[in-house]
Parts: C-alpha cells; sequence; structure tokens
C-alpha cells in the first residue's frame, strides 16, 4: 500500500459526517462508509463541513460530490486568500459583530447571533439554527474579533421541536442511488490479515483463535478465568473414576469441572455422575441440566429433599430459593442411600437434619 501525502485530492479523500441516534455526530467517514450506513438506514442525510460552509445532502448529492466542493473558496494557491489581520495596529480590524460559537456534545450546525445592547453588553443569542444531533446543552463561547468585549457567560438549552417533519419521496431524485464502488473509499480489509515470521516471511492468514480461545487448552482457561479449585477436583475425578464409579457432589460449579475433565479425559466420563438437589435442578436462572447437556451427557441426580414443612425460617428458606446449599448435600445424601442400599430413607435424613439443626441453634 502506498501513497502520495502531497498528490492531487481525490474523491476518496472526501469526508462527511451523519448524526447516529446512538453515537452522536460521527465525522470523517468516506463516501463508501456513507453508501454503507445509508443502505442500511434510508433517509439518513449526511453533513460536510469545509472553511466555508456546512452542508446537508442526501446520499445522492454526497455520491455526486467531487474534489473541488471540499476544497475552500479562498486559497494561497491561487491568491485568493487575504492572509493573516489583526497582528498588528496597523492591520487590526475595525467595526463587525461578535462571534457565536457552539460546540461540544456531539452535535452539529447550530448557529446564533448575538443580541447587543446600548451599553455593548450582551443581551442575548438569538439561535437562527437549531442544528442536530446534540446529547446535551452545548458549550456557547462568545468572542468580539476585534477584541475589546469580553467577560461574557452564555448558557445553553436544547429545545424541543414540536412541529413533525414529514418527508415524501415521490420525485425521481428522491429515491437513494447507493455507489459502492472502490473509488469512494478504501475497502474493508477481509479476514484478519497475516501472520509473519522474524524474517517478515507469511506464515499464513491471522487466526485470532488461536490466542483468543480456550476451547482446546482448559489449563490456561482456568487459570484466566476459572477457579483454583477446578482443576484440583478435575485431577480426583479423573484418577477416582479410572477405578470407581463417582459422583460430583455440586450444581453449576460441577459443571466447570466437568468441563475440564471432557477435555482432558473424556473416556472416564462413563463413570461419572453429577449429584445435586431438587433446589439446584429447579433453579431457573441456571437450568443445570440444560448447562450439562451441552457439555457432554452424563446422569445429573438430585436428592429429593423437602423443607416446607418445617418448624425452622432458615431451612424454609431452602424452598424459596434464598438459599443454596453450597456443601455437597445433594451428593452426599445420594452416596449414602446407595452405599446403605435404601436403609436411610428421606424421612430419617429430614429428622437428622432437624435435631442436628436444632443443636447449632442452640
Amino acid at each position: 500500500m502506498s501513497f502520495n501525502l502531497f498528490g492531487p485530492t481525490t474523491k476518496k479523500d472526501i469526508r462527511v459526517g451523519y448524526i447516529s441516534p446512538e453515537r452522536g455526530y460521527v465525522k470523517n467517514i468516506s463516501i463508501l462508509e456513507a453508501n454503507e450506513y445509508a443502505f442500511l438506514n434510508p433517509g439518513t442525510m449526511f453533513i460536510l463541513e469545509t472553511r466555508d460552509s456546512t452542508r446537508y445532502l442526501t446520499i445522492n448529492e454526497v455520491n455526486n460530490l467531487t474534489p473541488q466542493d471540499i476544497l475552500p473558496e479562498k486559497t494561497a494557491a491561487d491568491s485568493t486568500c487575504d492572509g493573516l489581520t489583526g497582528l498588528t495596529p496597523d492591520t487590526a480590524q475595525s467595526g463587525g459583530t461578535p462571534i457565536v460559537s457552539i460546540t461540544g456534545c456531539s452535535g452539529v450546525g447550530a448557529q446564533g447571533n448575538a443580541v447587543i445592547g446600548r451599553d455593548g453588553s450582551i443581551l442575548d443569542v438569538n439561535v437562527v439554527r437549531g442544528g442536530f444531533g446534540y446529547k446535551c446543552p452545548p458549550h456557547v463561547t462568545i468572542f468580539d474579533p476585534n477584541r475589546r468585549g469580553n467577560g461574557v457567560v452564555a448558557i445553553s438549552s436544547i429545545g424541543i421541536s414540536t412541529v413533525p417533519t414529514v418527508e415524501y419521496y415521490t420525485d425521481e431524485e428522491d429515491f437513494e442511488e447507493y455507489d459502492f464502488s472502490a473509488e469512494n473509499g478504501p475497502e474493508a480489509l477481509p479476514g484478519y490479515g497475516s501472520r509473519f515470521d522474524v524474517n517478515g516471511n507469511v506464515l499464513g492468514d491471522w487466526d485470532p483463535t488461536l490466542f483468543a480461545s480456550f476451547a482446546n487448552d482448559p489449563i490456561r482457561a482456568v487459570s484466566t478465568v476459572g477457579d483454583p479449585m477446578q482443576p484440583a477436583v478435575a485431577g480426583m475425578v479423573i484418577g477416582a473414576a479410572e477405578n470407581v464409579p463417582v459422583i460430583m457432589a455440586g450444581g453449576t460449579q460441577m459443571a466447570a469441572v466437568l468441563a475440564i475433565v471432557n477435555s482432558l479425559n473424556k473416556d472416564v466420563l462413563n463413570n461419572v455422575a453429577i449429584g445435586t438437589t431438587r433446589w439446584i435442578v429447579n433453579d431457573k436462572t441456571s437450568n443445570i441440566r440444560s448447562l450439562i447437556s451441552k457439555i457432554i451427557n452424563v446422569p445429573v441426580l438430585a436428592a429429593d429433599i423437602n423443607f416446607s414443612k418445617s418448624n425452622f425460617d432458615g431451612l424454609k428458606a431452602y424452598e424459596t430459593g434464598v438459599v443454596k446449599e453450597g456443601v455437597g448435600c445433594g451428593g452426599a445424601i445420594i452416596a449414602a442411600v446407595l452405599k446403605s442400599n435404601g436403609k436411610i430413607t428421606k424421612s430419617l435424613l429430614l429428622n437428622e437434619i432437624k435435631k442436628n439443626y436444632k443443636q447449632l441453634l442452640n
């Protein structure tokens, strides 16, 4: 890619802007980019700012712009520029009205004239053009080109237009014609570019997923966004499941561990199940069954413990979703029932939980 800094102005050098409902005044887009935006947002009015004026154009008018349209009327090149004045007393300006500058807040186009009192003070600013796209009251500066008056403090406010604007597209020139030719601006680069070695040789296309994806590197994923507990438990699951059935006691945390095990050694998952409680399974904010199914299809077991008839408010809180056990309750209950061949029943567990909870309170 090459360019000539001192070469002639081309259509690729023309820059316009537009008012975005989300971003405010968006400046310095090429004609090609203007066509791409207008294609998605028909009816957009574009803004061309030059040293001499601000113009509001349709996309058809933007496509008809030439390099001559962005050049000032008076230039030093053709000796029509007046040059600098006011640097010495004999060239100081005389007369002239104060200049009102309205800037900021992502808007453009507001213009106003200062109203001067008999004593030389600024009484008001008569807004002659409201402009477009202001997100907040813009900053107003008033200065005297003769450098005699000063001290004006002006505060702006954003008005609310109550007059509806209706656009009619009836004439042939009203219908937008989009021009995506390369001469209207630089085309977007395809892909992400190329990869190079230390000698500058091309190695192939740049693929950011090689460095930004954790799909094939679970250890790096855990070290970046995980919990130190997760790889430790994953290692224990892999080691144990090679020899005996394993119940991973927990909820969504165990889903994360399951994903690590699945990446490191999925063969052992034939000997693995998730053990939790009905509170977790019925939790609408997590949907653990859907989460597990997206990783790998292993059994999800749930202990059917119910505290709705408990005499303790603390235990009843489990039924409202305010409390979640977080200590492997479901897995421990499932393991106890299996180990005892059903001798440990639901009612027995509830009585023991009630007795231990009462002791804790006392």
